[in-house]
This record gives structure tokens, C-alpha cells and sequence, in this order.
């Protein structure tokens, strides 16, 4: 399957358009896959992949105050949204699919396995940064797998387990957070290529992964593990009548 790249405002302008010029939110996210042929393998998994799609219609929807461009969309009623372009000039502006430009996500091949040559001080490439602040960049799938391999499927902050909650649906599932937030590198040490290693990430459950990351510098692993326990201690208190 074709790696596509990034979701684009194109794109989802044609998939509304495609709907008649307003559609609820989840139809809007099917149109979108169907046009990019099901392939969301950019973001590496669903969940960013979906988050990142509404955050397009959100940045570009009227009254939106973080966006300073024209708007394309509007909210007409709960999570439905119409294009506020007429379809003429819409059609004018929109790119077929295959003029989408994107940089390919290197990775380094070698003729051991991974297993064997994963460790704490094994270096992966990582490059392009994405559109959002959260994702920041696309991560090199072989760092990926092996931080999973070694440090689990249990969220490192809450011990939450996808697999546990949902059964087969969530087995092999979680996030991989970096402890030194790529975004938040100076502009300066951008180079072609940066190098990761195994001991500079974690795991982490969706919800503690974007709570790591609503602050500026991210918080720490350590601070919100303690924020957790703090927090279960206190409800435990409640409990018993403290």
C-alpha cells in the first residue's frame, strides 16, 4: 500500500464535498479513508490517524481563534460540519491524491534481527516533524517495535493494559512517548537526521500520553507517576472515611 503522507485540508474538503457539502463527523473521517485508499500508515496507528484528521476540520472551522486563515468549515450542529466554499472554487483548489507530496519515513535495514541487536544504546533514525505539536514526528517503526518489545504493553505512568480492558481489540496496543520531546529541541540541532535510543523513550497509555504533553516542557514520567499515586491515595482516603 502507498504511504500517502500527512491527511491534507485538500482531502478533506473533497471528502465533504463528496458528502454533499456537510456530513457528520464520522462520516467525514470514512470519506477521507476512502480516498486515501485506507492507508494511514503515516501516523502508525488509528488513533493519531483520527485525531489528526479532526484537528484539520478544526483548525480550519469559522471561529476557530488559533487559525488566522480563511475558514473552510463551519459546525452546523453536533459534530457535524459544511464546507462555507462554494463547490466551484473549491474544485478549483483541490489536488488529486496523487500530487500529494510527502518524505518517506527512513529505515535502516540489517541483516540481524532486531532482537538481537535491540539494546539501551542502540541509536534508530528519526525525521519530519508533523503537523501537530503532539506527534511531532513520525517515528521510525523499528524504534517502535522494539521499545514495545522491551519495555511491554503496560502504560508505565498508570499500569493501564489495552488488552485487559479490551480484549483482543487491544493486545500489543500502546503508545511510545519520547522523554526528550522532539518538538522541543532548538531549531538549531534540526539536522537530516536525529538518533534515539532505547532508554530515551517509554510506554505509555493514550490519556497519559497527552497529559505529559499539555504542559510546556512536557511533564516528566516521574512527576506524573507521583501525580497518580497522589491522586489514588487521596480517593482511597475518601473511601474509607479519612
Amino acid at each position: 500500500m502507498q504511504n500517502l503522507g500527512q491527511v491534507t485540508l485538500s482531502q478533506v474538503e473533497q471528502a465533504i464535498q463528496n458528502l454533499g457539502g456537510q456530513a457528520t463527523w464520522d462520516k467525514i473521517l470514512d470519506q477521507v479513508t476512502k480516498l486515501r485508499n485506507g492507508d494511514y500508515s503515516y501516523y502508525l496507528d488509528w488513533l493519531n490517524y483520527k485525531t489528526t484528521t479532526f484537528q484539520v476540520i478544526q483548525r480550519h472551522c469559522l471561529g476557530y481563534r488559533k487559525y488566522k486563515g480563511p475558514s473552510r468549515f463551519e459546525k452546523v450542529g453536533r459534530n457535524t460540519f459544511r464546507l462555507i466554499v462554494s463547490p466551484s472554487k473549491l474544485t478549483q483548489n483541490i489536488r488529486t491524491l496523487t500530487e500529494v507530496k510527502h518524505t518517506p519515513i527512513a529505515i535502516s535495514e540489517s541483516s540481524t534481527s532486531a532482537e538481537e541487536q535491540a539494546s539501551d544504546h542502540s541509536e534508530y533514525s528519526e525525521s519530519r516533524q508533523t503537523s501537530r505539536e503532539r506527534y511531532f514526528f513520525a517515528r521510525n517503526p523499528q524504534l517502535v517495535r522494539d521499545a514495545k518489545r522491551k519495555l511491554g504493553y503496560i502504560c508505565q505512568v498508570c499500569k493501564f493494559n489495552f488488552e485487559h480492558k479490551y480484549g483482543d481489540l487491544g493486545r500489543e496496543y500502546i503508545e511510545v512517548h519520547h522523554l526528550d520531546p522532539l518538538s522541543e529541541r532548538p531549531k538549531a540541532e534540526w539536522r537530516e537526521e536525529l538518533k534515539t535510543r532505547l532508554d530515551r523513550v517509554a510506554v505509555v497509555c493514550s490519556n497519559c500520553h497527552r497529559i505529559i504533553h499539555r504542559k510546556r516542557p512536557a511533564v516528566s514520567i516521574e512527576h506524573l507517576m507521583q501525580c497518580v499515586k497522589e491522586r489514588l491515595t487521596q480517593q482511597s482516603d475518601a473511601a474509607d472515611g479519612k
